[in-house]
């Protein structure tokens, strides 16, 4: 209830707004089952029949635990398995339920029967508590299963995408097991790795060379794909994203913005030597990106835009400049650009939940239900292609089916999008997905991920 996003009074009023129904529903039909099989009036089993239906709804937490134990049993993590044997673990869920709620409520009963001073057979109660359940559920079990099932309108899932359109574009991405920065086109063909090392972030250079990445300790290190060498560059733990750092073309120097510090910090991998100077940052809102020439590098801030040059003998100056005396940015890719993104809340990175090509636009949603949805912009009413994962009666967001980072490829024909544990292809026409890559946190190197400060 505390998730990211979450609106929690509605979440509470709409609560109620289910509740009261439920269990009105429940006692009335339960009372008058129990009523014709036990003999004793409705209004006076009604009172025992609520209380009955309180405990086993308290019993139904643990239950709630226990099944999403079994739902990881049964449930594979990628979409097509998923889709496939939902129906039989909602049902093998649903019994489980059942038989705690007929175990509760009889106990209850039989000691309310004792209370009240009613004589009653051990297996009347039984008997009678499990026809007034089976009434119930027998309304309610469908309704519960079409109200949360996922519900889509692709026609086929694949495990891999060797039908996707030639020829196939290439992916960065992080391996979901190691962590390392692969590479692999949309076909699945020629996977290969960039940076064999765990990592929770990326930024690398057109020709995959040069990558800077944020640890898994948080700290920022360089690689050079060529030599294979590796240094930290930043030990900290404070959260940053790629656009607050950069590297020079040859890789001889890093620059980096500490929000916390408001410091711009420069690194020269060849001398050791390092040079700093006050710049301010707010909201995460900072840029940084280097020219194609070695010295000069770019600082974008919400208020500020700055054109500073390394001395490596001196240290750092700020370049007097006109408008038309920009120089051309190196090109270097990774989740950087603020266009509609949400940032994580360790700060190791960005998600994109939008991306529109011509008159078609992609949208996922990550608060009540885990969905994608692509329609034209044309006729909003109408949905190309509808995927959601709905868990419980609010449709809070399932943890392993959380749809974001849709990205249309140039065609239009076909989009990207991602789990926290996978990548996929849609292909629009067939309305057909497949899986790319066992992995997360995909880019292009294309102008979409490419280092644009404003």
């Amino acid at each position: 209830m505390l998730a990211n996003g979450i609106d929690l009074p509605l979440l509470l009023l709409f609560g109620v707004g289910v509740f009261i129904p439920l269990m009105a529903f429940q006692v009335g039909v339960e009372s008058a089952v129990l009523s014709r099989c036990w003999q004793i009036p409705f209004r006076e089993l009604a009172r025992c029949t609520f209380k009955a239906n309180c405990w086993s709804l308290l019993a139904g937490i643990p239950v709630k635990f226990f099944n999403a134990w079994l739902y990881s049993l049964i449930l594979p993590l990628h979409l097509a398995g998923f889709f496939a044997r939902y129906p039989y673990a909602v049902i093998l869920g649903t019994l489980v339920y059942f038989l705690v709620t007929w175990l509760v409520e009889a106990r209850y009963s039989m000691k309310w029967l004792e209370r009240e001073g009613h004589a009653y057979f051990r297996s009347r109660v039984w008997s009678g508590v499990l026809l007034a359940n089976l009434a119930t559920y027998v309304v309610l079990g469908p309704v519960h299963y079409f109200a949360t099932s996922p519900t889509h309108n692709i026609r086929e899932f694949t495990a891999d995408t060797r039908w996707a359109s030639q020829p196939p574009v290439q992916l960065l991405y992080l391996d979901t097991e190691t962590k390392h920065l692969k590479s692999i086109f949309s076909d699945g063909s020629n996977p290969q790795t960039i940076v064999p090392l765990p990592m929770m972030d990326y930024l690398v250079s057109a020709d995959l060379n040069l990558c800077l990445f944020r640890s898994q300790d948080g700290s920022l290190h360089f690689y050079r794909r060529d030599t294979g060498e590796e240094r930290k560059v930043w030990e900290t733990s404070e959260p940053f994203v790629m656009s607050q750092v950069t590297f020079s073309p040859s890789g001889r120097f890093v620059a980096w913005l500490s929000e916390s510090a408001q410091l711009l910090e420069i690194a020269d991998l060849e001398s050791s030597n390092r040079w700093q100077a006050l710049v301010a940052v707010t909201q995460h809102k900072a840029d940084l990106a280097w020219s194609r020439e070695e010295s000069k590098f770019v600082v974008t801030t919400e208020q500020t835009r700055k054109l500073m040059q390394v001395m490596p003998g001196s240290g750092l100056r700020e370049l007097d400049t006109a408008t038309d005396d920009w120089p051309a940015l190196l090109p270097t890719y990774g989740r950087v650009n603020w266009e509609t993104l949400s940032r994580n809340k360790d700060g190791s990175g960005v998600n994109y939940h939008t991306h529109v090509h011509g008159d078609l636009k992609a949208w996922t949603s990550l608060r009540y239900g885990s969905s994608l949805r692509v329609y034209r912009t044309s006729e909003p009413k109408t949905r190309t292609v509808s995927l959601a994962v709905n868990p419980g009666m609010f449709h809070l967001a399932h943890h392993a089916f959380r749809f974001t980072h849709p990205s249309f490829l140039a065609d239009g024909r076909e989009c990207l999008f991602e789990t926290p544990t996978d990548i996929y292809l849609l292909e629009l026409e067939s309305k057909r997905v497949g899986r790319v890559a066992h992995g997360h946190s995909f880019i292009q190197l294309t102008p979409r991920y490419a280092k644009l400060p404003q």
